[in-house]
């Protein structure tokens, strides 16, 4: 027979009830700020993202420069930059800039590795994503050449070419995986960053992967950044041009411009010349052990000096290059649609202005940071090459970058701190553990001192959800957010998360395992607890 409760057992029940669920909305209170604050950061990045990339970060409103590049900017740049890598740690830099056809400043800073070997202009850098113009450079070639055309379409070359909806993805053009308007997302791109394929199918592998991956728009209907978009054109060239891809660029590219120091990686890794790539955490420079395959070289796995990245992008200034004749380059720096000022050409970014353009492309991989910079208009060419990457919340390596340009478009110069989201979000990632710790101690104390009542059959369904479903709603949530969701809003996977960041990767485990290990033993401990 089932006893029916009293009026005072009701109301006992119902602020029993009501003070768990305050106690859980106040836990919850701490992840919802905390989560509330990554979605501001999300659009912050969003909002900003145009400024990140672009390397000269300035108002393209107002005049571009007031003078030109004299011994005295030179030597501020130099200053800036020695005091710069002292107050963030970063071990080597190299910085080149060419106007009017003669490089003004080509020099080496720091250290290229443990070893303490000193950087030149000379010493090769990972480019990471400024290796995309090498890809789109060799496919404008084979264009040229009329071997494929910017209208043809990837299934015609690659028959088996698809994605998961693949009467969108037949009508993927090469234009679009240039212009990054395929349709394929930016956690597309990054959900083999980690790869460690060295294979000669590598790119045939990563292209072959997709037929897993939705389209997210259609081909041609908008652009988002997507690195799949170039492992399908790495693969292309090497169809196209039946030979690997680092023999591609090596003949199309680095020979015919003599750029001797530079090399896709897997051969440059080879070379005692090429830096070491550092990660910064909390202060100090660790090295990037980089075992990554062939799966991301045409993305971002070619390695280049200042002094060849100049040779490079001079040849862009030219109307006469051999290698980047004029209605190639024109054609990789602008957008089909003339009245769109900025965007994403093929393998760069550009803005237009009245009298110049603007073409630009940083580049991001684990252990180094770059950029570069020209404008055939104002004949002038800068690239600051860096082996650290950035700590997220700690320090801004990215100012190193943008710092060169503001000085020499006499703008004022960025902060190198990390922006202050950032460092709000590191420190609540190791606050919420800290936090399901404090509350797991009071229960167990209360455990201790006997101040908790176990489940007692009849199992009563108000006491389920408050001491059991919405406690356990909380943690899991809580890894979920962490695990899942807030990598997908930084369009990354958690591999990639745990490759460039690998702080905040500890940060994102060490939470997840607390919160699911507690939920676990506070259930446990609340079946085991003696009946008062």
């Amino acid at each position: 027979m089932k006893q029916r409760l009293n009026p005072i057992n009701k109301k006992n029940l119902i602020m029993n009830l009501t003070r768990s669920i305050m106690n859980i909305l106040l836990q919850g209170l701490y992840v919802i700020y905390f989560f509330g604050l990554c979605s501001i950061s999300q659009a912050q990045e969003l909002n900003s993202n145009s400024n990140r990339n672009n390397f000269n970060e300035k108002n393209i409103n107002e005049p571009i420069m007031k003078s030109g590049i004299s011994a005295d900017k030179v030597k501020r740049i130099e200053i800036f930059i020695q005091q710069s890598m002292r107050q963030i740690d970063v071990p080597g830099v190299s910085v080149g800039i060419l106007e009017n056809g003669v490089a003004v400043l080509l020099k080496g800073f720091g250290v290229s590795n443990s070893q303490g070997k000193q950087v030149t202009s000379a010493t090769p850098f990972k480019l990471g994503s400024v290796s995309k113009s090498f890809t789109a450079l060799a496919m404008m070639q084979l264009i040229k050449e009329e071997r494929v055309a910017l209208d043809t379409p990837i299934v015609n070359i690659i028959p088996w070419f698809k994605s998961e909806n693949k009467e969108i993805s037949d009508l993927i053009l090469v234009k679009h995986l240039l212009s990054h308007k395929s349709g394929f997302s930016t956690i597309a791109g990054n959900r083999n960053q980690h790869s460690e394929d060295h294979s000669s199918n590598a790119l045939k592998t990563a292209v072959q992967e997709l037929n897993l991956i939705k389209l997210v728009r259609n081909p041609g209907e908008a652009y988002q950044y997507s690195n799949a978009n170039y492992q399908v054109l790495g693969y292309l060239l090497e169809i196209l041009d039946a030979s690997s891809y680092e023999k591609v660029i090596s003949k199309r590219i680095l020979n015919p411009l003599n750029m001797k120091n530079t090399s896709v990686h897997k051969q440059i890794r080879q070379d005692s010349s090429a830096t070491q790539g550092y990660q910064l955490a909390f202060g100090a420079a660790e090295e990037f052990k980089d075992k990554l395959g062939r799966a991301t070289i045409a993305q971002g796995g070619i390695y280049s000096s200042a002094e060849d990245m100049l040779k490079y992008m001079g040849h862009y200034l030219k109307h006469d290059s051999p290698v980047i004749p004029a209605q190639i380059r024109d054609k990789m720096i602008s957008s089909e649609d003339d009245d769109v000022p900025y965007g994403y050409g093929f393998g760069w970014y550009y803005y237009h202005q009245k009298d110049y353009r603007m073409i630009y492309h940083s580049g991001i991989s684990a252990g180094y940071e770059t950029g570069a910079l020209f404008s055939p208009e104002l004949d002038i060419a800068i690239v600051v090459l860096i082996n650290a990457s950035s700590g997220f919340g700690l320090n801004n390596v990215s100012g190193i970058v943008s710092g060169v340009s503001r000085i020499v478009f006499d703008e004022p110069l960025g902060n190198l701190n990390a922006p202050i989201f950032e460092q709000i979000i590191l420190g609540l990632i190791f606050m919420v553990p800290l936090l399901i710790l404090f509350f797991a101690f009071r229960f167990i104390r209360k455990y201790n001192n006997g101040n908790c009542s176990s489940l007692m059959k009849p199992y009563r369904i108000f006491e389920i959800l408050r001491r059991i479903v919405l406690p356990s709603v909380l943690y899991f949530g809580i890894s979920f957010l962490l695990l899942i969701l807030l990598p997908k809003l930084n369009g990354a996977t958690l591999e990639a998360v745990k490759l460039f960041q690998p702080l905040v990767y500890l940060g994102i485990i060490t939470c997840s395992v607390i919160a699911i290990g507690w939920c676990i033993i506070r259930i446990i401990l609340i079946f085991r607890l003696r009946r008062i």
